[in-house]
């Protein structure tokens, strides 16, 4: 008798312990879902002239880390980014030194560092609106488009545009991705035909023509170099690029989303262009190169 009352008792006990456990740790016995680990590295890259910073842009870069507390951060100076291209892309550095103006061997570094380290780009006034890993997952370089009229080739202006329509402002990728030392032999070539614009060389038209260039070599199934590039994928508009700055969009936009306009409203932009809050990103196109 008393060893059936030891054996209910033992029984009572473990049924406490499981209920305790169950109301307790609800997540006692489930397997944990599995996290989004981007093949991309977790690094961020951004340049500027020195590692003085104008005030706004030290808020606009800590977004950044701010949503991707994973992120390592890497500032890039003028001078670090001739040390990159010398000690690492010797080849390229006559043409590196050779560019008319700084911001263009601001733009070729960034293909430098996405090549050599992997990780995120973005430019300065390019800031987070959230975490990035959904984004980048299962892709090994992510381009980001920005909305632009349809193309019309009897419009000189909108030939422009649809060119630009590819931002260099913000890119991302695995280290070694062939398409950069594309990016990099196409500078080349246009510096050699004397092209001198900055987004024709090697600012975002550069960087669309590279990619028409790259894509027409993978679908040519007759050039065996396709077997080792990898694909390249371009992200919607909303994603990274919500406001763009193409003067023929809406004007009452621009007015608060430019940040070259005196009624320049981050929160009233945001409302304006992103007022789902599906976007990763937003730049406010601040132009600071041109000045």
């Amino acid at each position: 008798m008393k060893r059936i009352r030891l054996v209910s008792l033992v029984g009572l006990v473990t049924a406490l312990c499981v209920f305790w456990m169950v109301i307790l740790r609800t997540d006692w016995d489930a397997s944990p879902s599995p996290a989004i680990v981007p093949r991309i590295p977790s690094l961020l890259h951004q340049s500027w002239k020195t590692k003085d910073l104008p005030k706004e842009y030290v808020a606009w870069g800590s977004s950044w880390l701010k949503h991707n507390p994973r992120f390592t951060y890497r500032l890039w100076t003028d001078e670090d980014n001739r040390a990159l291209v010398a000690e690492h892309y010797a080849w390229f550095l006559p043409t590196f030194d050779g560019f008319e103006r700084n911001i263009m061997r601001a733009d070729a570094a960034r293909v430098f560092y996405l090549h050599r380290f992997g990780g995120v780009y973005a430019d300065f006034d390019v800031i987070c609106l959230r975490q990035m890993d959904s984004l980048l997952a299962s892709h090994d370089l992510v381009l980001a488009s920005m909305d632009v009229p349809a193309l019309n080739i009897s419009d000189a202006d909108n030939v422009f545009f649809d060119a630009n329509s590819i931002p260099n402002a913000w890119m991302a990728s695995v280290p070694e991705h062939p398409f950069w030392l594309h990016c990099a032999k196409l500078m080349m070539r246009l510096s050699e035909e004397g092209e001198d614009g900055v987004e024709q060389k090697t600012g975002p038209m550069m960087l669309k023509r590279a990619l028409s260039e790259y894509n027409a070599i993978l679908q040519n199934d007759t050039i065996k170099s396709a077997e080792k590039l990898l694909p390249i994928f371009i992200a919607e508009p909303n994603a990274i690029f919500p406001y763009s700055w193409v003067w023929t969009q809406n004007t009452d936009t621009h007015k608060v989303c430019s940040s070259q306009r005196k009624t320049f409203n981050e929160a009233r932009c945001r409302k304006l262009v992103d007022p789902k809050r599906t976007s990763f990103a937003i730049s406010y196109w601040s132009h600071s190169w041109d000045k």
